[in-house]
């Protein structure tokens, strides 16, 4: 057995020290890490997240005093409600079971009625937001979303 002075065998104390400590908070960091998860919301989540933005757009529009608004507030709710059903059909392609086939439609019946307001009146508006609410409400309940 060899000996080793004491200045050395501090030096080497220290250093093995400092190694363990390094790797205690690598370790420590990469649990962390793992442990922090994906902060992105699953494909479903993202839906669903989406579905309910749509359903916040439409009740605004079916809030609207749809007699005396004017055509910027209908068109401005309106811009709102089809920027949300792009976002239900583009994150409704991530997830297998979600059927938006006919989300297209109830948009296209719906726009079509607040363009016929001066001639039709506004019970065509409200049926064409009743249909995009119950399409909204199927596709919602085929994804299992939550509350929706």
């Amino acid at each position: 057995m060899t000996h080793i002075p004491d200045k050395e065998r501090r030096r080497l104390a220290r250093t093995t020290r400092v190694l363990a400590g390094l790797l205690a908070l690598t370790l420590s960091i990469s649990v962390l890490s793992a442990c922090g998860g994906d902060d992105e919301p699953s494909a479903e989540e993202q839906l669903c997240s989406d579905l309910d933005s749509l359903s916040d757009s439409v009740t605004a529009l079916q809030d609207l005093d749809l007699s005396s608004a004017s055509p910027d507030e209908l068109q401005s709710d309106l811009e709102s409600v089809k920027d949300a059903t792009d976002e239900v059909v583009q994150s409704a392609q991530d997830v297998a079971q979600a059927d938006v086939s006919e989300l297209q439609g109830s948009l296209d019946e719906l726009e079509s009625a607040i363009k016929g307001i001066p001639s039709d009146g506004v019970e065509p508006v409200q049926s064409a937001l009743a249909d995009l609410g119950d399409t909204r409400q199927s596709i919602s309940d085929g994804a299992g979303c939550d509350g929706s």
